[in-house]
């Protein structure tokens, strides 16, 4: 379960379901949702990008890092030093 959802695109052997529920619509128990929708081959990421740029504004830059009014610089660029710690 997790592997499907934190390893990125391109693995082999990974398949997700998907469907769609109208709004009201009836509640569907797991087992007949797994029954009424054939697994997909590959990774759902891309799937799920397509999903948020439908409902998404353009794209911009990212705020600043820090709060340099406030006089809090970034400490270092991302990902950061944590990152890099045993």
């Amino acid at each position: 379960h997790n592997a499907g959802i934190v390893s990125e695109p391109g693995h082999t052997g990974r398949f997700y379901r998907m469907g769609r529920r109208r709004p009201g619509g009836a509640y569907v128990g797991p087992d007949a949702w797994r029954e009424a929708h054939a697994p997909v081959a590959g990774s759902w990421w891309p799937e799920w990008a397509a999903w948020l740029a439908e409902r998404s504004g353009e794209r911009g830059a990212p705020p600043p890092m820090g709060a340099r009014d406030a006089g809090l610089a970034p400490l270092c660029d991302a990902p950061g030093t944590y990152v890099r710690e045993h």
